[in-house]
This record gives structure tokens, C-alpha cells and sequence, in this order.
């Protein structure tokens, strides 16, 4: 094993850096040195390759944040429930609408280009339209309801092909039972597809066993490749069970497992610890990065405040729950291959957004409020989903200049 302490070494290299709100937000409590190394969680300590970075390095630069162009203007139409959105190098944003079983397309400048797809069970139609992923060629769009993925081209707009995320080949026993759920790019136009095992009734499984995903690859003619790519812990549910039917549903306070792609491979989070594990597109592990962190403490009633359904407080009365919060609440890679991390602290109308670099050194900090959502980072812009006058979701698009703190 090989563990790394860094000291926050000064950067060498040009690079956009996203900075703290104010000093005073940088609120870290645990911290680890070259000799703290007994203090590390076991799952952590036993990596190789593995970074650990001090909790309270300073940010470099400061933040400039313009607000530059809206993207919700249609006319009569008006935007739905925003499921997805992404942007390409020109500057077009398309935006998931599952509302309307659509993607509406903008030119850089706000103005509607096209819309694609519409709600049905055809070709480049939709039942439910979430996971909205881009390349150069392409955008993709995932149907929860019928278990495939829509994929437009960039160029003309127009409807591609469908992928079926059914299991055929010879992963298929190994996936018997398990469901696709969402997708991310791979290499050659593959796509990374997350299967997740249903829960059974009362009975018929005890709930008490470990749960993982799996990760396979599927071509663009629906292949299953044989090679499976991860093998993770499930997210944290909670389950109620009864001799006729199974609910389950999630949790913001439970540990979830988070990925994410880059040009390298493959960067994967589980949201109760701040580390980041890389590995290259085939699943083979690289390396990986941890910061200390001081996690939120939660109460059974806390949790029990956030449902009003009894079948889901009585699953929860009845669970064994987290003592903490978890550490992470999102995260996400943009095009120069920095993380973006939302982060869980004490005040409940904010996240703390950490901005890590390639090497996963901190370059900034920066607290926003929850309703404020950073949904990608491209072309030196942030996009966020945010609430208009009329109480609409749109997006909007930040211009970032930085200037160096002295």
C-alpha cells in the first residue's frame, strides 16, 4: 500500500479555480497528517495509491459570478419538471423536460432551436425522460418506463436510434433479476449501464444482505459486453414489506453510491466519505483521494420530519439508521476533468461546493443555497437550475472570472 499525505503543493499549471464565499466558510473539523495514518477508516487506509490530503488548504483565486443569459423562453410553452441537462461546445443547451417528453434545444443565446422527441412508445418517443447524456455525435436520453435510451444527432437534430437496455449474452445469468437504471458514456460510443436488484416481498429474501450493483457495458446495438466493468454497494433504502407487496424508497440521509466519467475512465464516490476512487474505462482501479471530513449529526426524529406517509415512517421507525449525515450530496466532472462536490454541513439552506483538480487537490470553495443547483460546467460557464419570478425552473448561465487572492 502506498499512501501520499499532501501539503497543498502550489499549482504549476493554468487552470480555472472556483473560490470560497467567505473564510469563514470553511468549516472542517478532522484533519489527518503523515502521522495520523492509524486514524484512517479502515475501507480507506487499505487503498493503494492513495492521497490524503489535509482538511484546511486555502483556495488561490477568487470568484467573479455574471450572470449571463436565461434559457426557458418558449413562447406559449412553458418548461416542466427539468430532468436532465447538458451542453455542448457551441454553447446549445438541451434540456430534459419530463413534463413534456421532450428536449428542448437553445442556441447560446436563449433562443428555442428545435425540440426533440415527444411522449409515446415509438421510435424516439418517451414514456419518462431522465439521464441526459452528450458526446460530440450525439445526445442521449434515458426511458425509465420502457428500459431503453433515445439518441438524437447533434448535427441535424434528428432521431437516431433506440438502445435496448435488456440483458442478452452471456452476462445474462449473472444479471437475472437485476434492472437498468441510469447510464453514463464509455469509450467507443459504449454506455455504462448501472443494474440494480429489486427487493422481494415479505419473506422471500430476508433484507438483512449486503446489496450491489453491477456495471456493464452495452453497444449501441443494445450488446451486453461479457466483461463487467464494477461491482458496488447499493445505495441505502429504506423497505417496507408486507406478505403482498415491497416498497422501497430512498433517503436523502443514506449513503449512495455516485459516478461520474472523464476523458481517463471512471471516478466513483460513496457519499459517506469524502473519497474519490479512480479507475481507467474498463474498471481497472488507478488510484484514489480522501479529505477528513466532519459529518452532520441525524436524529430518528430529524429523519421521521421528512415523511408524511406512514407505510415510509413506519419503515423508518423500524430501520437501522446512519448516525450521520453523509458527506456528499452530488458531484460531478467538467470539461477540463475537476470535480465539482456538493457537500452536507450544518446550515440546512446550503451546500459548501468544493472544486477539486485532476491530482484532487482543493482549489476552491463556495457555498450556495440548495435551490440553486449547478447542473454542468462547460465552456468556462456554470449552468444552474434555478427558480424564476413566476416559480418555473430554468437555467441559468454564469460567465466565471477568477482573480488571484493575494
Amino acid at each position: 500500500m502506498r499512501i501520499l499525505f499532501s501539503e497543498a503543493l502550489p499549482m504549476t499549471r493554468n487552470i480555472y479555480l472556483f473560490s470560497i464565499l467567505s473564510a469563514a466558510s470553511l468549516f472542517l473539523l478532522s484533519s489527518c497528517a503523515g502521522s495520523e495514518n492509524s486514524e484512517l477508516p479502515e475501507s480507506v487506509a487499505n487503498l493503494e495509491n492513495l492521497t490524503v490530503f489535509p482538511s484546511d488548504p486555502e483556495p488561490q483565486f477568487s470568484i467573479e459570478l455574471t450572470r449571463k443569459q436565461r434559457f426557458g423562453d418558449m413562447g406559449d410553452m412553458i418548461i416542466g419538471r427539468i430532468s436532465g441537462v447538458q451542453v455542448d461546445q457551441s454553447g446549445r443547451v438541451f434540456i430534459a423536460d419530463d413534463s413534456n417528453k421532450q428536449i428542448i434545444v437553445f442556441d447560446a443565446d436563449g433562443h428555442l432551436i428545435e425540440l426533440l422527441g415527444r411522449e409515446g412508445r415509438g421510435p424516439g418517443e418517451f414514456e419518462y425522460i431522465h439521464n441526459l447524456v452528450l458526446d460530440d455525435n450525439y445526445i442521449y436520453a434515458k426511458d425509465f418506463g420502457l428500459h431503453r435510451v433515445n439518441f438524437f444527432s447533434t448535427e441535424t437534430l434528428q432521431y437516431v436510434n433506440t438502445i435496448p437496455l435488456q440483458v442478452e449474452g452471456e452476462p445474462q445469468d449473472e444479471l437475472a433479476g437485476y434492472s437498468p437504471s441510469v447510464f453514463w458514456l464509455s469509450t467507443h460510443s459504449d454506455l455504462l449501464v448501472r443494474f440494480s436488484q429489486p427487493f422481494g416481498r415479505a419473506g422471500s429474501d430476508s433484507g438483512d444482505e449486503e446489496r450491489y450493483d453491477l456495471f456493464y457495458k452495452i453497444t449501441q446495438e443494445g450488446n451486453v459486453k461479457p466483461e463487467q466493468v464494477l461491482r458496488e454497494k447499493a445505495d441505502f433504502v429504506l423497505v417496507d414489506r408486507t406478505a403482498n407487496s415491497v416498497s422501497v424508497f430512498g433517503t436523502p440521509f443514506g449513503a449512495k453510491f455516485k459516478l461520474d466519467t472523464t476523458q481517463d475512465g471512471i471516478v466513483v464516490n460513496r457519499s459517506d466519505q469524502f473519497l474519490f476512487r479512480y479507475y481507467d474505462h474498463n474498471g481497472t482501479y488507478q488510484r484514489a483521494v480522501y479529505y477528513p471530513f466532519s459529518r452532520k449529526h441525524l436524529s430518528r426524529e430529524t429523519a421521521l420530519q421528512y415523511y408524511n406517509n406512514e407505510n415510509y415512517r413506519r419503515a423508518a421507525r423500524s430501520s437501522d439508521l446512519p448516525e450521520n449525515w453523509p458527506v456528499v450530496q452530488r458531484f460531478m466532472s467538467d470539461d477540463d476533468d475537476r470535480l465539482w462536490i456538493s457537500t452536507i454541513i450544518d446550515d440546512e439552506d446550503l451546500y459548501e461546493w468544493w472544486l477539486l483538480d485532476n491530482s484532487g487537490e482543493l482549489l476552491a470553495r463556495h457555498l450556495l443555497p440548495r435551490e440553486q443547483r449547478i447542473e454542468t460546467v462547460r465552456n468556462g460557464h456554470v449552468y444552474m437550475r434555478i427558480e424564476n419570478e413566476a416559480g418555473a425552473e430554468e437555467i441559468v448561465k454564469f460567465e466565471l472570472d477568477f482573480v488571484e487572492i493575494e
